[in-house]
């Protein structure tokens, strides 16, 4: 059995369209055996879920594969690299503890764009910052998307160890520290905020969690509550590759959660997923600010409704609502950046 799948290219005075034919899984079969997976850099990867779970893994060693790059006031563009368990490392750095710091992970094929947009965010505005980056390009940049989601425990670990050195030999607060990140990277942080040894953290923020291979019946695999005080997640493209029930604490459906206006002809989801770093990237720095109304249930909202029961809230942000939000929030976005609304009536 096949399904066609239309894809247009668009020139200047002409559309071209071909027809792709793509294996259609059997209707008991619970994951697709072909799936269509955008990189971070919106780059389309046509995925053999099957055949890539029966390919030999190669060996990845997260002590030598996982960079942790240190961008501050002092050296905005070019990072310094912290080393756990590496005491010179870290004294020789700009890191500061009396700061906040910001810990943020990258999904799969990253070229590194999410960090240089998160350095502008945090460093435009002069945001008196460290901001860690979680280079993890060793594991997460391979066409095979099956290994880069199988290391996303061992990552998530790695930077739980991180953080207790952190707070152990940094003497950073954990409770001015946030961890962030996009696609698998929400899973990243995730995971690494069960496993921090050193006490709760204060805030996880999940952008567009990942969904290719990953269960919401195993909350102990992925992005939940309760991986820190308070879990926020973003959800712009629900049900494709990212999930669709709520994750967090408090979970934000930017217009419904699906698609995004401004994306056009969105084949896979790919300008979609990518929203959800974009609406939070610019929230760090924004007066307008991202506000959403509280929906009664996340049903609601997937019907294209929602029964407004409390005050606004914001979305996004740093250090945003501190846990006062609570629940699952709609709100709309602008076509194109600045994407902020500000308040709107229900």
């Amino acid at each position: 059995m096949f399904y066609s799948t239309l894809l247009c290219l668009f020139a200047v005075k002409s559309v071209f369209c071909l027809v792709i034919e793509i294996p259609n899984p059997p209707p008991e079969q619970s994951d697709p055996e072909w799936t269509l997976i955008p990189d971070e850099d919106e780059n389309l990867h046509l995925v053999n879920v099957v055949s890539a779970l029966n390919e030999p893994q190669p060996r990845f060693n997260v002590e030598i594969g996982v960079i942790f790059e240190l961008y501050t006031e002092k050296n905005p563009n070019v990072p310094q690299i912290l080393r756990p368990n590496d005491l010179a490392s870290l004294a020789s750095s700009y890191f500061d503890a009396s700061r906040p710091t910001r810990i943020v992970s990258h999904g799969w094929n990253s070229k590194g764009d999410l960090t240089v947009s998160f350095s502008r965010a945090y460093f435009q505005n002069n945001n008196d910052v460290n901001f860690i980056a979680v280079n993890w390009q060793a594991g997460s940049n391979t066409i095979n998307y099956i290994s880069a989601r199988n290391r996303v425990p061992l990552v998530a670990r790695h930077v739980a160890r991180f953080v207790d050195f952190l707070v152990e030999y940094g003497r950073m607060n954990l409770k001015d520290v946030i961890l962030i990140g996009h696609s698998l990277g929400a899973h990243v942080v995730g995971i690494a905020g069960k496993n921090v040894g050193t006490g709760r953290l204060p805030k996880v923020i999940g952008l567009d969690p990942a969904n290719p291979l990953f269960n919401y019946r195993d909350p102990a695999g992925r992005i939940a509550v309760g991986d820190a005080l308070s879990v926020e997640t973003i959800h712009t493209n629900a049900g494709t590759l990212g999930f669709s029930a709520p994750l967090g604490d408090a979970t934000f459906y930017p217009n419904g959660g699906r698609s995004q206006p401004g994306c056009g002809i969105d084949l896979a989801g790919a300008c979609a997923h990518s929203r959800a770093h974009e609406f939070y990237i610019e929230s760090i720095n924004t007066e307008t600010h991202f506000y959403s109304y509280p929906c009664q249930s996340y049903d609601e909202i997937r019907r294209g409704r929602c029964t407004v029961i409390g005050e606004q809230q914001r979305m996004g942000g740093d250090p945003g609502n501190q846990g006062a939000a609570n629940g699952v929030f709609f709100l709309e976005t602008a076509r194109q950046a600045p994407f902020a609304l500000g308040r709107t009536s229900p």
